[in-house]
């Protein structure tokens, strides 16, 4: 019986701490690859998404963020990414945390990801 018990709290342990709140979000990302790019995630429930090449800014975008129910999702309107010739839109992002780092996954086939890389 002990045992029984020692494994479903160490279960219900594993479960709780792979969760993602509002609070590991906040913060500064940019890419894992050569992209350019600088996301913020502030605590107002707004974001900042900004590209440079050099010293000239090339994209711009703000708007506001939600995290979805599951908490395994954000949701960013007004997005635009430079490469996708849209135009501003709805971005769904889904989030994973690795050893207590948050990346926001654009295309997991390819291993493409934001990643926070400081808190607020």
């Amino acid at each position: 019986m002990v045992k029984v018990f020692l494994i479903i709290m160490s279960i219900g342990l594993l479960s709780c701490s792979s969760k993602i709140s509002k609070e590991d979000l906040i913060g500064t990302y940019s890419w894992n690859n050569s992209q350019n790019g600088k996301l913020e995630i502030l605590d107002n429930g707004t974001y900042k998404y900004q590209v440079n090449i050099g010293n000239r800014q090339i994209n711009k975008n703000e708007g506001t963020w939600t995290l979805g129910s599951n908490n395994r999702e954000i949701r960013f309107s007004d997005f635009s990414f430079i490469t996708d010739g849209l135009g501003k839109g709805i971005w769904i992002s889904r989030i994973k945390k690795k050893e207590n780092e948050v990346h926001l996954i654009y295309a997991s086939e390819e291993n493409i990801y934001l990643k926070k890389i400081d808190c607020r």
